[in-house]
């Protein structure tokens, strides 16, 4: 199995254990993060590039228009740990949604702005920020 392969099922993995951990919880945005919806939410996740913390991991995913979510690793041009797709994303009811394919799918609210978002769903990612285009975090 290739290192690339591993890390998206990894981090696939991680996510849902995540998800199914805080199953139980609700998320509600607070007014100093005010819910992103409409049209805000389309320019905060089109063309950007979310650099996301949680625990102790952290990834870089670029949101490509047209859907492909793509882990950034070390760039595009990286001879030994290149960017790839690893899975789709998509804007539903005000909701960003993840399908990883059998590594599961995932659908957040979004609280915030570009340069501190939470993202809310069965689990919460309190720490994102959204980079313009794709590039590293």
């Amino acid at each position: 199995m290739k290192l690339g392969s591993m890390k998206i099922m990894l981090a696939a993995a991680f996510l849902a254990m995540a998800s199914q951990a805080g199953a139980q919880l609700t998320c509600t945005c607070i007014p100093s993060l005010p819910r992103i919806s409409g049209t805000a939410l389309s320019n905060l996740i089109v063309g950007q590039t979310a650099c996301a913390t949680m625990g102790g991991s952290s990834w870089q995913s670029f949101h490509q228009s047209g859907g492909s979510l793509i882990d950034y690793k070390k760039g595009p041009g990286d001879p030994v740990d290149p960017s790839k797709v690893m899975g789709t994303w998509s804007i539903n009811n005000d909701k960003v949604q993840y399908n990883y394919g059998t590594g599961g799918l995932f659908e957040y609210e979004v609280c915030g702005t570009s340069s501190s978002a939470t993202y809310c769903g069965a689990s919460i990612i309190p720490s994102i920020r959204f980079l313009a285009g794709q590039g590293a975090c």
